[in-house]
């Protein structure tokens, strides 16, 4: 054992106080470049460690984000791809008869959230009464995992082929990376490109289309955010229909506020918890 005097001791204190210091503005400097908010959560690969570092008025975490096979419950894919997100109230383009095979169709609702048998009726977004269920939103399964709902284009297949199947989305970009989001695809969209994926999240952004006025007339359009991209903050889930809340406020908490995050796909069987909810199951899966 290497015994030290009180000289040395007291230099060891003061390099010690010296680095703590030092991270202490390394980090301060950090987060007012990326964003000047209270509290911020920050991932950033360190080994396989977890280091808490309270900071006057933040509190933020070093995160590993690259996580080990014994924690992703899916496969890990490929094929390379690209997100978006949009809520925009309309009937699943998959729900339409005659897009593909299947043992049973997506669940369909009406604006007061009563279930509707006809999948031949038109939708919200062209003055008609369907429109998606309020119940397919995305939800956390545990710190890694998600389950959900997208609009997708896979290449070289079409809706006939993707049709209420499933891939597993592997994040590949920050501040997501390694986390993992297994969604069923019930819908499309003239505006996504080969390998995309547009995730289904309320307050995601109307995009093209917006059946939410129609089904929500007392909520204000600009409660629903932009356009394209939606709410910005937690308080803005707030403004949106109780029903829509929690699955926004998903994008905030396990989604981490990502903005359209890069990802790696593969299909897979789909979940029995996503059916449950879509009640789509395919004659081919």
């Amino acid at each position: 054992m290497v015994m030290l005097n009180v000289n040395q001791i007291q230099m060891l204190n003061y390099v010690q106080l010296l680095i703590v210091k030092l991270l202490h503005t390394l980090v301060v400097g950090v987060m007012d470049v990326l964003l000047p908010i209270p509290k911020l959560m920050v991932l950033y690969g360190v080994g396989k460690t977890r280091v808490h570092v309270k900071l006057n008025h933040m509190n933020v975490m070093f995160l590993n984000a690259d996580w080990t096979d014994a924690e992703h419950h899916w496969p890990i894919g490929t094929d390379k791809g690209t997100t978006t997100r949009y809520w925009d109230c309309c009937k699943p383009s998959c729900a339409w008869p005659g897009k593909f095979e299947y043992k049973t169709n997506i669940k369909l609702c009406a604006a007061d959230g009563s279930a509707l048998l006809d999948n031949n009726l038109i939708s919200g977004c062209e003055g008609g009464p369907t429109y998606t269920c309020e119940d397919q939103t995305p939800w956390a399964v545990d710190d890694v995992t998600a389950y959900g709902y997208a609009a997708a284009n896979i290449p070289g297949l079409t809706e006939a082929d993707w049709c209420c199947t499933c891939y597993a989305l592997t994040f590949t970009s920050f501040p997501i990376k390694g986390k993992q989001m297994i969604v069923q695809i019930t819908n499309t969209g003239g505006d996504l490109g080969e390998g995309h994926f547009d995730l289904q999240i309320p307050g995601g952004g109307f995009g093209l289309f917006n059946g939410c006025s129609p089904r929500y007339p007392d909520i204000p359009d600009e409660d629903w955010g932009d356009r394209n991209g939606g709410v910005t903050s937690r308080e803005g889930c707030y403004k949106l229909p109780v029903s829509m809340q929690e699955g926004c406020l998903f994008k905030f908490d396990w989604f981490r506020g990502a903005d359209n995050p890069e990802v790696t796909y593969v299909k897979v069987d789909c979940p029995q918890e996503l059916i449950d909810v879509s009640g789509c199951t395919r004659m081919n899966p």
